[in-house]
């Protein structure tokens, strides 16, 4: 499995954060829930040309719908899968698929998923690598787990990213 452009990481968050719940409505309130992520990422990179990458991301989260009242976790299971193919030096396509299942346990809509499709074409601007452009088209569909409203989107982007 060993090859220079490859690796393995670990993730291992806990934490909180200050946050408005029920933003504009009559029962808003502020909210700091402890927030914990765990995962673990690869890539491996073949001949240097297919870069394989993949991930899973565990989340637990508090949540609290009524202030005050303590109560539901959000929690998820998300998984990532992505390969770059690259065409020559400084130019690449890339596909990435995204699995994110969620939910809120406590009082909730049960397990829901969220689907996520991106392809792009990347490219060099620069010499030295630091401007890339790029154009890609994602698609994602499913379900909001705190609500089941089912979301389905479809975006065509185009832009540049600066490394200094």
């Amino acid at each position: 499995w060993y090859a220079p452009q490859s690796g393995i990481t670990f993730l291992d968050y806990h934490g909180s954060k200050d946050q408005v719940q029920n933003g504009a409505a009559a029962n808003q309130f502020n909210y700091r829930p402890v927030i914990r992520r765990q995962g673990i990422f690869a890539n491996y990179m073949v001949r240097s040309r297919v870069d394989i990458l993949g991930g899973y991301l565990h989340s637990l989260d508090d949540w609290q719908d009524v202030a005050g009242v303590r109560g539901d976790y959000f929690r998820a299971n998300d998984y990532f899968a992505d390969i770059d193919y690259y065409l020559q030096p400084g130019s690449a396509i890339s596909g990435r698929y995204d699995l994110l299942a969620q939910q809120i346990t406590t009082g909730g809509l049960g397990k829901q998923s969220l689907h996520d499709w991106t392809t792009a074409v990347n490219k060099n601007l620069s010499r030295s690598g630091n401007i890339v452009g790029r154009i890609g088209y994602n698609f994602m569909s499913g379900r909001d787990p705190s609500t089941a409203q089912k979301t389905k989107a479809s975006v065509l982007q185009a832009d540049v990213a600066f490394s200094f």
